[in-house]
């Protein structure tokens, strides 16, 4: 049973640096900056756009 929650919102405890994670996925920074440039649709997003 959870009994505390920690909420980290400025990053004190936890650095997210989502730059790190998308370089190790995708291998160069170039690939990086085109995945940023791209943009993401959710279905539902995408179907309500489409009507």
């Amino acid at each position: 049973m959870i009994k505390n929650i920690i909420f980290d919102f400025g990053g004190v405890l936890l650095e997210w640096d989502p730059d790190n994670l998308y370089l190790s996925y995708f291998k160069s920074n170039e690939a990086t900056e085109a995945f940023y440039q791209e943009p993401i649709l959710f279905w539902k997003t995408a179907s309500l756009l489409e009507t």
